[in-house]
């Protein structure tokens, strides 16, 4: 190999210990939005933490984004018209705050 060549070495990926697998607490106001969703509603948000347990990490089809104008405050796309709202705890922790249509997030 030329001198001015640099190697490329493939990164290692971390270890389950570095990084623990993805899990969620919920808050009371979570469970009050999720008692009055629609089925197809709670089917998508049953679907999306279902998948969070299974994989240990936020899928690309999550799509999580930082809720504007709040500085803790994420959310997560469990279907075209659902959003869950969190936060992120110390060792890959989320804790869910709300889960419902567009508007819970003016209220997250």
């Amino acid at each position: 190999m030329p001198k001015n060549m640099k190697s490329r070495q493939k990164k290692k990926p971390k270890s389950q210990k570095d990084n623990p697998p993805l899990t969620y607490r919920t808050s009371e106001q979570f469970w009050e939005d999720y008692s009055n969703l629609s089925e197809s509603q709670e089917k998508d948000a049953d679907r999306l933490l279902q998948k969070i347990v299974e994989h240990g990490k936020f899928t690309p089809g999550m799509k999580p984004k930082k809720l504007p104008g709040h500085r803790d405050i994420w959310y997560l796309r469990a279907s075209r018209g659902t959003r869950i709202t969190y936060e992120k705890l110390p060792d890959n922790v989320i804790y869910l705050r709300r889960v419902g249509d567009h508007k819970i997030l003016k209220t997250p």
